[in-house]
Formats: structure tokens, C-alpha cells, sequence
């Protein structure tokens, strides 16, 4: 059942990327999200500084944000291994093979909201076996994370496991 609820989770959110998403840009005259950091929140707190192995390969995407779509990458975002999005923003695509090891960093809910559309989380993650992305951020969408088709648990960081030593 939770693997049905996984593969849903992940079909809506193509959808959503390719359908609503337009509209969502349309509506808020091309001003990417405002995120605020609620990795200190009760629900997301225990995520930060763990460590996930990727169960399956999984896609990262670069992407440039509006206005303006310049020819940088401004952030990248990874997903399941399905047709994602494309556009005059996708700058890349890359595939991340199972076995990558992912330390979540923070957790950011969307500021801004569109009517009939619940916030947007999505977890702000490091990928050690992706250095294409040196000063960019990497983000994965909340609902992937808890998706346990596409991760298992890496257990603590190294970064964790020092804060934690007395």
C-alpha cells in the first residue's frame, strides 16, 4: 500500500510540474517561491543531519528560475526516475544512480501560497556523489523523502554524529 501511495505521489507531481505548474508561474507573475526555514520544527527536526542512500537511480535536474532565465543553473532538484519537467529552465539533467548517499541539511515550506494548493516543502540536501553542484542548492521534494521506495537510511552524518559527541 505505501508503495501505491509512493508511485500516486510521484505521478501527481509530474502532473503538477507539467500542468499546474505553468499556471502556478502564470499566477505569480514569474517570481520563483519564497521559502522559510522550518527544519526546526517539530515534524522535520529528527531529518536533519540523517543520512539516505538512494533504493533507485533518481534524476537531478538543473534549472534556471524566472525572471530572466539566464543560462545558469540557479538550483537543482532531484526526482524519481520518470519523465520530469522540461523547458526553456531545465538546464540539465543528470541521473544519480542507486547506492548515492544524500545528508539532508534544512527543510523549507513555501511562503507564498496559491489558492487550492497546499505548501510546498521540500528538503535542502547535500549529494557527496554529485559535485556538479558546488554552490548551488539541491533540493528534494518533502514527499519524496518520505518515500521509502526511493531511500533507505543512511543513519547519522558524519556532521551529525560530531555535534552530537559531548
Amino acid at each position: 500500500m505505501r508503495m501505491k501511495h509512493c508511485l500516486l505521489g510521484a505521478a501527481a507531481a509530474v502532473i503538477l510540474v507539467g500542468c499546474v505548474g505553468p499556471l502556478v508561474v502564470g499566477i505569480l507573475g514569474e517570481t520563483p517561491l519564497k521559502f522559510e526555514d522550518v527544519s526546526r520544527e517539530e515534524e522535520f527536526a529528527p531529518y536533519i543531519g540523517r543520512r539516505y542512500v538512494l533504493a533507485t537511480d533518481m534524476l537531478v535536474y538543473g534549472v534556471c528560475l524566472p525572471p530572466g532565465y539566464r543560462d545558469k543553473i540557479e538550483q537543482y532538484f532531484v526526482t524519481p526516475d520518470t519523465p520530469g519537467p522540461s523547458g526553456r529552465e531545465v538546464l540539465s539533467k543528470e541521473r544519480l544512480a542507486a547506492g548515492s548517499t544524500m545528508e539532508i541539511l534544512g527543510v523549507q515550506r513555501s511562503v507564498r501560497q496559491v489558492p487550492g494548493i497546499s505548501p510546498t516543502v521540500q528538503a535542502v540536501v547535500d549529494l557527496p556523489d554529485f559535485r556538479k553542484a558546488a554552490d548551488v542548492p539541491i533540493t528534494v521534494d518533502w514527499r519524496y523523502i518520505l518515500c521509502t521506495e526511493y531511500w533507505k537510511d543512511g543513519g547519522a552524518s558524519p556532521r551529525q554524529e560530531k555535534q552530537e559527541q559531548p
